[in-house]
């Protein structure tokens, strides 16, 4: 083989493993923290005492891809609770799922889909559409982490 045909296969094989990576990692999500480590099993992730919170939804998620199970719990489970609807926590993305993400999309449109120039939604679970649900999700366990530190110095409960 002769020296540019070997440049060539080099160029080709670091190429290939690029795009590789940037699938597996920046679309599909695969390289950050196992679900289990992250802590989205549950709706509401506990507070510390700084008021940081952990996102519920950390994974792009689409009909049709092969999405982590926890992570499509805890959607179905936000839906449920903050929107109202009535899916079956499988965490599997169904077309149930898909059309309450729809849903999602168009109530917060101007933050989710403006954006982008869009009008219509896509049931996709990317960017703008995490940073609401994780927004809502938060802005929920700061004020339960709030009204659960609601006591006098005697450990008896505040009224409001």
């Amino acid at each position: 083989m002769n020296t540019k045909a070997t440049y060539i296969l080099v160029l080709f094989v670091i190429w290939g493993f690029i795009s590789w990576y940037w699938y597996t990692c920046d679309i599909k999500g695969f390289c950050g923290a196992k679900a289990s480590e992250r802590g989205s099993g549950g709706l509401v992730e506990e507070t510390d005492n700084t008021g940081t919170c952990e996102p519920l939804i950390v994974d792009s998620l689409k009909l049709g891809w092969k999405n982590p199970e926890e992570q499509m719990k805890a959607l179905e489970r936000f839906l449920n609770v903050e929107e109202g609807e009535d899916l079956a926590v499988d965490g599997f993305f169904g077309r149930s799922d898909f059309a309450a993400v729809e849903r999602f999309q168009v109530k917060y449109a101007s933050d989710i889909l403006a954006p982008y120039g869009r009008t219509a939604p896509t049931g996709f679970v990317h960017t703008e559409t995490k940073d609401q649900i994780n927004e809502l999700h938060c802005a929920r366990a700061r004020s339960e982490a709030r009204t659960n530190n609601a006591t006098n110095s005697d450990g008896d409960p505040l009224l409001f």
